[in-house]
């Protein structure tokens, strides 16, 4: 017997599969552990976190949780920003940051009330993916090219279990 068309289809079903629990663990294993996903769009953390990684923020309780050296991320006009702070006041909730890539220190302070929390672990490129996948006709694609190969696959399994139980039969 060759290499056939089941055969391909089923290397492609198992490899969207695997794919897609990777991305489950990495989506939605951190949010249940509190954390919040974002993705790098700036050069301006260069080169701790490259552009299209995926961050993972863990919110912060207190402002004394908040250090120098630590990446944040927060709010400020209607964006995200996440930088790294050099000097903390966690005193009065108070935080200098500044851009790892840039030259100068950001021109405001920020308010511990606008910091999300901070970035604990980044996955370089992923973020990209992130990106695409949140992209109305894209997520529809991937569901429905996911739901034929399934379907495409259901088919093909069932043909090997009637071949296996046809054999132990003829065999016993």
């Amino acid at each position: 017997e060759g290499f056939g068309m089941g055969q391909a289809v089923k290397i492609v079903v198992n490899v969207f599969f695997l794919c897609t629990v990777i991305l489950a663990a990495l989506l939605f294993l951190p949010r249940a552990a509190g954390m919040q996903i974002y993705a790098v769009l700036s050069s301006s953390m260069e080169p701790a976190l490259p552009v299209g990684s995926m961050i993972y923020v863990r919110p912060c309780k207190l402002p004394e949780e908040v250090l120098e050296h630590d990446i944040i991320a927060y709010e400020a006009g209607d964006g995200l920003v996440v930088h790294r702070v050099i000097h903390a006041d966690g005193e009065n909730g108070q935080y200098e940051t500044k851009g790892d890539f840039n030259k100068t220190a950001d021109e405001t302070m920020v308010s511990f009330e606008n910091i999300i929390g901070k970035v604990k672990f980044h996955i370089p490129f992923t973020g990209f993916f992130l990106m695409y996948i949140q992209i109305g006709p894209v997520r529809y694609l991937l569901l429905v090219s996911g739901s034929i190969l399934v379907a495409l696959a259901l088919p093909l399994k069932k043909k090997e279990e009637n071949e296996y139980e046809n054999k132990m039969e003829s065999e016993g």
